[in-house]
């Protein structure tokens, strides 16, 4: 049964969930004082209810969208100039980025590594765009993954969002550098939100 909050206020994305004795306290504050339903503070129970608490909120904070999964993909002769994963304007998809504040990619790169300055990365627009180049840095410090390896899974790390992005907004997974006479190999490839 999921927990009904008595108050819009309150996100648990920020919230400190803690136990002292038989208590919960989120922030400092009862849980009596904000939950109403069935959430059990007492005994060997209240370590599963923070337990279920925590996870409910991890799986509130966190987003992920998967551009290639599963299997493998060949990017065909992958171009020098900016283009969608793989030429395919269908990997853009909208998605409300407006509770996130950080973004990171993470790609399976298989075999055939891309050419030596070759890199996939994420680019955003405020409305669906067939056009590659009119995609932005989704990122503050824009991240872009090397193809200049096979093998291997390779991730960014969290990198901050760019304001404007923090909207309702059109994400793209991005490529650019390659030769025509390379093509990469790609397994699953996720952006995950937080």
């Amino acid at each position: 049964m999921p927990n009904t909050f008595k108050t819009n206020a309150l996100t648990l994305t920020k919230q400190v969930v803690t136990a002292t004795g038989n208590s919960l306290y989120v922030n400092g504050v009862g849980a009596s004082d904000l939950v109403s339903g069935n959430l059990t503070t007492t005994g060997a129970a209240l370590g599963a209810s923070i337990g279920a608490l925590s996870g409910w909120a991890r799986s509130v904070e966190r987003l992920c969208i998967s551009f290639n999964s599963p299997g493998s993909t060949t990017w065909a002769s992958m171009n020098g100039p900016q283009e969608f994963f793989n030429r395919a304007t269908g990997n853009a998809t909208f998605v409300d980025l407006t509770p996130y504040t950080g973004v990171m990619l993470v790609a399976n790169k298989l075999a055939t590594t891309g050419a030596n300055f070759s890199s996939v990365y994420l680019g955003y627009n405020g409305a669906f765009q067939t056009t590659p180049g009119n995609y932005l840095s989704l990122e503050t410090v824009p991240l872009r993954l090397s193809t200049c390896v096979q093998n291997v899974v390779i991730q960014s790390g969290w990198r901050t969002l760019a304001p404007a992005a923090r909207s309702g907004v059109y994400v793209a997974l991005l490529g650019s550098g390659g030769v025509l006479a390379i093509s990469p190999i790609f397994g699953r490839i996720d952006a995950y939100f937080m």
